[in-house]
């Protein structure tokens, strides 16, 4: 009727084996792969052979954990047949149950905390491993790697865990502020569409077809753009794109010419993208096709915006500005209470700005928009809205759009209480 102690520990001690081979695989995996290559661009061996041989290693690890963790359930089945008590095998159930809950874990944990360097140590424990199962490992990872390329790993998590992850060293105060916001944006990033971060139809700069070339290059000089879109007739229909350095060099090679037009010049055909399509996949489409300017179109083909490759990629940095760019913020806060702001400010700026989460369920992405929504029309120059604690003045606008806004908290309402003509919340 005794417990059979011995073989709780052969069991016990089959299991933390088990647990060493997770720590190691975590702690290699948790390593960055940018720091990894950058060892080994400094000749770090250690992190050479991790570079070039990490998924044979990954599959040597999975080897040895699997053939422990069956080395240690077919142990605890023959203990347990063996037994001649309920108790026994009961503890020996126990004893597996505790081990993979108490050690297991724990090991990932803890491995996944561990230094670069030690990562890097780890491989040499795991040498006599990569020579011993050579030909088994070699084999698993090419058949991973003709599947589409799957590293071998535990350690792959969804974007959901990634954001946790990082929320979790928010709270522990590990990560800094601007790596806080820079992970944000990469994980908000996949979500993003083409019509959030275009310039709107009425803020383009394009140019008709049959425009004289002096008054081109007057425009372009007086733009600062680089890219042009070009269109015949009206804006719905872009056939190309103008380079000015293609202007430019084709009025060198070309001065005497006085028949010049831009059809002779722009590049053909423009590239376009949906509305709907995703910030990532529309960086990929640039990338591949190597433009920096894209049109937008909606669900008739006409045309909503354009979006530039320096917009895609603020998505994830924030504003790039230049020497030539004029340092403008939408807002100007007036006092303590009291914000002026660009009406085309987008909806999540605008509430990031605010601290509060402005809806955004209607067809619209501007702050302007979403008055225009609120009131059910747009909005006259006076008209003031209601929403939450906020209250709305239109300060700036026309029969088409709303320009500028002056947002007014609630405290400094209740002073200066202008009337409401426009519907509430």
């Amino acid at each position: 009727m005794s417990i059979p102690f011995g073989d709780l520990a052969t069991i016990l001690v089959i299991l933390v084996a088990g647990s060493l081979f997770t720590f190691l695989e975590a702690t290699l995996t948790a390593m960055p792969e940018a720091r990894a290559h950058r060892l080994a661009g400094e000749g770090d061996q250690r992190a050479q052979r991790w570079r070039d041989e990490r998924r044979r290693i990954l599959a040597t690890l999975l080897l040895m954990r699997t053939a422990v963790r069956v080395t240690g359930a077919g142990g605890a089945l023959f203990f347990a047949e063996a037994a001649t008590s309920g108790t026994a095998v009961y503890a020996l159930g126990a004893a597996v149950f505790a081990a993979l809950l108490v050690i297991e874990a724990p090991a990932r944990v803890w491995g996944q905390r561990q230094t670069d360097r030690f990562a890097l140590a780890a491989l040499r424990f795991l040498w006599p491993f990569e020579i011993l199962l050579y030909p088994l490992a070699y084999l698993l990872s090419g058949i991973f790697r003709g599947a589409g390329g799957v590293v071998i790993s535990d350690s792959e998590h969804n974007a959901e865990e990634v954001k946790a992850r990082i929320e979790q060293k928010e709270r522990e105060g590990t990560l800094e502020k601007d790596s806080q916001e820079l992970l944000h944006s990469v994980l908000e990033f996949t979500e993003v569409t083409a019509k959030e971060m275009m310039i709107p139809r009425t803020e383009m700069f394009a140019l008709a077809l049959d425009t004289p070339i002096p008054e081109v290059l007057e425009l372009t000089s007086e733009s600062g753009h680089s890219r042009v879109p070009v269109y015949r007739e009206n804006i719905d229909n872009v056939v190309g794109t103008l380079y000015v350095k293609d202007l430019l060099k084709y009025m060198q090679d070309h001065a005497s010419s006085v028949d010049t037009s831009l059809a002779k010049i722009i590049r053909r055909p423009p590239f376009f993208c949906a509305e709907t399509e995703k910030a990532s996949a529309l960086l990929r489409d640039m990338k591949t096709r190597r433009v920096h300017l894209t049109i937008v179109v909606d669900e008739f083909g006409g045309t909503s915006g354009l979006v530039t490759l320096e917009d895609v990629i603020e998505e994830i940095v924030g504003d790039i500005q230049d020497e030539h760019d004029a340092e403008e913020s939408p807002f100007e806060r007036i006092d303590e209470e009291r914000v002026m702001a660009d009406a085309r400010v987008s909806i999540y700026d605008a509430s990031e700005y605010l601290g509060v989460e402005i809806p955004h369920e209607g067809d619209y992405e501007s702050l302007g928009g979403f008055l225009s929504n609120l009131a059910g029309r747009v909005p006259e120059v006076g008209a003031t809205l209601s929403w939450r604690d906020l209250q709305f003045v239109v300060k700036e606008g026309d029969e088409k759009r709303v320009a500028r806004v002056e947002i007014v908290r609630a405290a400094a309402n209740r002073k200066t209480p202008p009337p409401p003509v426009a519907a509430a919340e």
